[in-house]
């Protein structure tokens, strides 16, 4: 009879919530379906597929009547039509996660949470290293009891292992920096820490877009060229942006454009982009253990003839900066976790101007990148300078040709143009002027950059003045019309059409006054302009 009447009272309940509008919302990550049909239920779904997790309140699961009832109703609406559906009482007392990428957003909720471990490859945080075990090939749900396994590799072993209790996390295939964060929220259901993700994400939203708008109002009509690429030269000639439409969001969020296609597949191609290109953000993997600037060299075939911009400015900078003990790059871990600060990261290289005279911002950079141990202290560019004049090539079969090119580099790095900085960012360093490494403490939990989500990086703009001037006179005469002067022509045309408007009525206006001062009117101006021709 309970169980029946809980059914009804349930299912006319579920009917209702459709004219509700949820508590918890999604603004950004609008892949993620979410409902709450009553008080104590809530259902999340990822569009693209084909599960409901339905999510309710732990006293459930202490009622053998009230659980049945609450399966067969939920079934019932949800489990139809090839859908299927995973049930997960709340709060998940024993987390597993099979990737280290989701990790950090775990840490916002609390240091311990995560107990165990699937195949996430090398961890670079604290918390995981100290409070989580491995998961052995072997465990199964009779071996090992799980709650909740989140995944975001669906051919993991352990998925299938653990198929009742696998929860699909599908931020990382998100296309804007904030999509990939807002599924925090996503986590926080099957905790209870809704209001709890929301303050952290509106916290992160307003950061972020504080210095997106602070840039987007101070940039002109050009703007700023990068290419971001990984590269599988020598060995293959091929070129690529892993997840491209998130890259483009970001860097347009930082004043800049991203200069090329998904893949480039030629030597001739890639050197087209990097000759048009204000930056290169690097992401190979090193040849040389430590990605150097002969690295770069190799990678991308540079020679005495080419002539890059990005280079001749020092211009080429990596997301290795930020390393764990044992030299693993902490980027792949905390770039969804942190958006605020990978762009402040980039707003750091981009436009350096907003940090030289402003020690405002100067103050919220070294608090975010001094706190932490650091590795191979910076050159100044007089050595960067002599260091390439003597050519320090390890690479003996294309010796001569690199040591000419880094004497021909070492003239042309005397003249630079503009400002730049010789302090790696938290993530990115620069190659060309060999930029310090920090390195990540194996036993730090939770992670230093947790505590920039309540403290202000919101940047100011009190003495900037605009830098865009700096990335035109990066370009020669012919570039700065093509790449510049291009995009006013529609101001120029318009211009110049109302001035022939204005030009017209002007002469007009100055011919009938000539004729005013000789005692003409306009009758009298065709009258006269008919004299001398005779009617036949």
């Amino acid at each position: 009879m309970k169980s029946l009447f809980f059914t009804i009272l349930t299912f006319t309940q579920t009917l209702l919530i459709k004219a509700l509008n949820p508590n918890l919302q999604f603004k950004y990550a609008n892949t993620i379906i979410y409902e709450q049909p009553v008080k104590e239920i809530q259902v999340l779904k990822y569009k693209l597929e084909n599960v409901y997790y339905i999510i309710y309140e732990e006293k459930f699961a202490d009622s053998p009547i009230y659980h049945r009832g609450l399966i067969d109703t939920y079934e019932k609406i949800y489990c139809s039509d090839g859908n299927s559906c995973r049930f997960f009482a709340k709060p998940l007392k024993q987390t597993a996660v099979d990737s280290s990428q989701i990790i950090r957003f775990f840490e916002y909720f609390g240091t311990d949470i995560i107990k165990y471990l699937g195949n996430v490859g090398h961890i670079t945080s604290g918390c995981a290293y100290n409070n989580a075990m491995f998961l052995e090939a072997k465990d199964n749900p009779e071996v090992l009891p799980i709650d909740g396994f989140f995944y975001t590799d669906p051919n993991s072993n352990f998925v299938k292992a653990y198929k009742d209790q696998s929860i699909y996390f599908n931020g990382i295939n998100e296309n804007t920096p904030m999509a990939k964060f807002e599924w925090i929220k996503f986590i926080s259901v099957f905790y209870g820490l809704e209001k709890e993700a929301t303050n952290i994400f509106e916290s992160v939203l307003a950061q972020y877009n504080c210095n997106k708008n602070l840039i987007q109002n101070n940039k002109l009509f050009a703007s700023l060229r990068v290419a971001w690429l990984t590269s599988q030269a020598p060995n293959k000639e091929r070129w690529f942006t892993n997840d491209y439409e998130y890259v483009k969001a970001l860097l347009a969020d930082a004043g800049a454009t991203l200069n090329h296609d998904k893949e480039i597949t030629s030597y001739k191609n890639v050197k087209s982009v990097l000759s048009q290109s204000h930056f290169l953000i690097d992401i190979s993997s090193e040849s040389s253990g430590e990605y150097k600037i002969t690295d770069f060299y190799d990678q991308y075939r540079y020679n005495i003839n080419d002539d890059l911009l990005l280079l001749r400015e020092k211009n080429i900078i990596r997301n290795d900066a930020a390393r764990s003990e044992d030299g693993v790059r902490t980027w792949e871990d905390d770039y969804m976790a942190f958006p605020h600060l990978v762009l402040l990261d980039l707003i750091y290289w981009f436009h350096p101007r907003l940090f030289v005279d402003n020690g405002y911002n100067s103050n919220i950079v070294k608090k975010l990148y001094g706190d932490i141990s650091v590795q191979n202290s910076t050159q100044d560019a007089a050595s960067l300078i002599q260091s390439i004049t003597n050519g320090n090539n390890t690479n003996s079969a294309n010796n001569t040709v690199v040591n000419d090119t880094e004497n021909t580099e070492a003239n042309k790095l005397r003249k630079r143009n503009h400002i730049s900085h010789n302090v790696s960012s938290y993530w990115f360093r620069n190659i060309p002027r060999n930029t310090n490494f920090k390195i990540i403490p194996k036993e730090g939990c939770p992670s230093v950059l947790s505590s920039y989500v309540t403290n202000n990086i919101c940047l100011s703009d009190v003495y900037f003045k605009g830098d865009y001037d700096e990335y035109a006179a990066f370009d020669d005469v012919m570039t700065q019309v093509k790449n510049y002067a291009i995009i006013y022509y529609p101001i120029i045309g318009i211009v110049v059409i109302f001035s022939l408007i204005l030009g017209f009525i002007f002469l007009k206006m100055f011919r009938k006054r000539q004729l005013e001062k000789k005692g003409y009117n306009d009758n009298q101006k065709i009258l006269y302009d008919n004299e001398g021709f005779m009617e036949f």
